[in-house]
C-alpha cells in the first residue's frame, strides 16, 4: 500500500464515501446520539464527500483510497482511515501531511470526547486538549447535532 498522501482521483468520490462512512460509523457508532448515528447514512457521506474534495486529501491506492484528511484554515476539520489500514503508517502519514497544510500558529480540531482511539492518536502527535465543549456535528442538508468534544490544540510553526 502507497503512503503517499494525495488528491482525491476524479473516479474515488464514491469510494471516499463509502471509506468515510464506514470509518465514521466504526469510531462513533457507539459513542454519540442514536439520532445522530441515523443520520449519517451514505448519501450524506456522498454529499459531504464532494462539498470537501477541493480540501480533501487521502491515502492508499488510486482507485481505493483508505483514509483521508480535511483541513479548513486552522482546523485538521476530518481525519479518518479504514479499519483496515489501522497499524500501517496512513494515520501518521496524513496527519504529517495536515500539520504541513495548517497555516502558522495555533491550529485545532475538535473530537468526541469518548472516541478514546482518536484521543490517543492526537495526543501521541503533540496536540493538546485545552477544554471541553459543546459542538455541532453538521449535516450535508446543513441541519446539525449537538454534541460534547473535546478542543485540541497545537502550535504550527
Amino acid at each position: 500500500m502507497t503512503r503517499e498522501v494525495r488528491r482525491p482521483g476524479l473516479g474515488e468520490p464514491a469510494r471516499i464515501a463509502r471509506m468515510w462512512h464506514d470509518a465514521w460509523h466504526d469510531s462513533h457508532g457507539g459513542i454519540v446520539p442514536l439520532s445522530l448515528v441515523r443520520a449519517r447514512t451514505r448519501e450524506e457521506f456522498t454529499a459531504r464527500t464532494y462539498r470537501s474534495l477541493g480540501p480533501m486529501r487521502v491515502i492508499g491506492p488510486e482507485g481505493a483510497p483508505d483514509g483521508l484528511c480535511i483541513v479548513r484554515g486552522n482546523e485538521l476539520d476530518q481525519l479518518y482511515l479504514a479499519k483496515e489500514a489501522r497499524g500501517t503508517g496512513a494515520a501518521d502519514a496524513l496527519m504529517r501531511d495536515a500539520e504541513r497544510r495548517l497555516p502558522p500558529g495555533i491550529a485545532f480540531l475538535l473530537v468526541a470526547e469518548r472516541n478514546a482511539r482518536a484521543v490517543r492518536f492526537y495526543e501521541r502527535h503533540g496536540w493538546t486538549r485545552v477544554r471541553a465543549e459543546i459542538g455541532e456535528a453538521k449535516l450535508a442538508d446543513g441541519t446539525g447535532h449537538p454534541l460534547r468534544v473535546w478542543r485540541y490544540e497545537k502550535a504550527i510553526p
